[in-house]
């Protein structure tokens, strides 16, 4: 059986990782990132639908609301809030447990909805409650919208609204402007990563993992809905969550389709792509703010050998000098400068990028300096890497 060793509170690879992980980053390093991803980002960025509203004009309306909004210093359709904590709790005496997703945006301030919860505890409308994790971590307190028996007929819906949170972010996701589709709630490396894409109008794109929606929704926008972009996934869940983000915020040039993307060129031969966006399925040990996680070196080459054939089909859907952007959000170099090795034996080429903002690469391939890494240590990003490259 693997030995785990701990990284952080909760937080624990198997030895094998942790090994790898400190070879190429440092031991002192890896202790620093993972006790960064237990706390959400320093800034909550906002990503402005700017075939709706300018930046300048959604920033007076939040600012109406009492909030203070920040431009960002880089991309001009973002900004952000500062996240305020950690903050103060008050131990009561019910609780109500939630599971790990849910907690992960509850103790950043987000309303607890009924799928959500583990264990009710006989909840009454009304009262207050702590709010715990599977771990019995205090991520925030709130006041029951739905009992328990509620709950047991409805199952969705909102439980409990969260009056204090460990972190506190604003709730932007209720108001008027989010109904309207005026703005998507992403990450700066997130934004980023379809920035570097450069897609054009009259371009034929592909985003081979599109939900939940916020770089294919983006690309729309950079392209003023004039591009042919066709985004995939294969959970009907997901396609779902994508078509309903898509329609909120008013795109009209994203096809969807349920569909492995790993057989695009076996089943949609027909498409030819002068730009492919693979943001692909990882080990997410860059994602923030992490409650638990535990992961061992197997996991990493399983998702690793997975990414490879993503990347083999971008490369058979790709025009000649087409343009793929590779991105993940974890740290592994199996997952990152490997998998770009990888791609360099097809026959993919290392761009330069067009925005610099984290560190450059891992000197462990030639090109290391042309791509992109986030640490969460270093940052008020998620652990990220970007890869451009083009098909020669």
């Amino acid at each position: 059986m693997s030995k785990f060793i701990s990284v952080a509170k909760n937080i624990f690879l198997d030895e094998q990782l942790f090994r790898r992980l400190s070879n190429v980053l440092g031991e002192k390093k890896i202790f620093k990132i993972f006790n960064a991803i237990r706390k959400p980002a320093s800034r909550y960025y906002v990503r402005v639908n700017t075939t709706k509203i300018a930046r300048d004009e959604l920033i007076e309306r939040f600012e109406k609301y009492g909030l203070k909004p920040k431009e960002d210093e880089n991309l001009e359709e973002a900004f952000y809030f500062k996240v305020k904590g950690p903050n103060k709790l008050p131990r009561l005496k019910k609780f109500v447990m939630i599971d790990k997703r849910t907690s992960e945006s509850v103790m950043n301030g987000a309303d607890v909805y009924a799928p959500g919860i583990i264990s009710p505890n006989k909840m009454v409308r009304g009262e207050e409650v702590n709010i715990i994790s599977p771990w019995r971590d205090l991520i925030a307190v709130g006041k029951v919208k739905m009992s328990w028996c509620e709950l047991k007929k409805r199952k969705h819906g909102l439980a409990i609204e969260t009056e204090k949170s460990f972190y506190q972010a604003p709730k932007i996701r209720e108001t008027k402007e989010f109904y309207d589709g005026l703005f998507y709630v992403q990450s700066l490396p997130a934004m980023l990563t379809s920035r570097i894409l450069n897609p054009k109008e009259n371009e034929t794109i592909v985003d081979m993992c599109a939900a939940p929606g916020g770089k294919v929704t983006h690309m729309a926008e950079l392209t003023n809905n004039k591009a042919k972009i066709f985004a995939f996934d294969h959970s009907k869940r997901r396609i779902q969550e994508l078509k309903k983000e898509i329609a909120r915020l008013g795109h009209r040039s994203i096809k969807v389709f349920e569909h492995d993307a790993r057989y695009i060129d076996v089943d949609f031969r027909w498409i030819r792509a002068d730009k492919v966006l693979l943001d692909s399925p990882c080990s997410a040990l860059g994602v923030r703010p992490k409650i638990h996680e535990k992961k061992t070196m197997k996991e990493v080459y399983s998702f690793a050998n997975y990414q490879k054939q993503f990347i083999k089909v971008a490369y058979r859907i790709l025009k000649r000098n087409g343009i793929l952007v590779y991105s993940t959000c974890t740290l592994t170099p199996e997952e990152n400068e490997m998998n770009i090795e990888f791609a360099k034996q097809l026959g993919f080429k290392i761009e330069e990028q067009i925005f610099y903002i984290g560190d450059r690469g891992l000197k462990i391939i030639d090109g290391y300096d042309k791509l992109q890494r986030f640490y969460p240590n270093k940052g008020p990003y998620p652990g990220y890497f970007i890869a451009r490259l083009i098909k020669k």
